[in-house]
């Protein structure tokens, strides 16, 4: 890993491909969703008039981790 890739990962991840295309924030995002089988999802992402829409997602997102984790992940409670 570069320094300058290593300081890229600071602010968002990153996805550096077999051919050496990087991918940050959203855009990353949009390429593990089409690796992981959401080819649809995955391609409309990157589709000119969504980008800025999901760029701007993914910072609410990681700028807002410890809110979405909690929503997202917590216990189930006993009953």
């Amino acid at each position: 890993m570069t320094p300058e890739l290593r300081e890229r990962c600071r602010d968002a991840v990153q996805v550096v491909t077999s051919e050496g295309d990087v991918y940050a924030a959203g855009m990353a995002c949009s390429f593990l969703l089409e690796g992981l089988g959401y080819r649809k999802l995955g391609r409309m992402m990157r589709l000119p008039p969504m980008r800025p829409l999901v760029e701007w997602g993914y910072r609410r997102v990681a700028n807002n981790r410890d809110l979405f984790g909690r929503i997202l992940f917590r216990k189930e409670r006993p009953r």
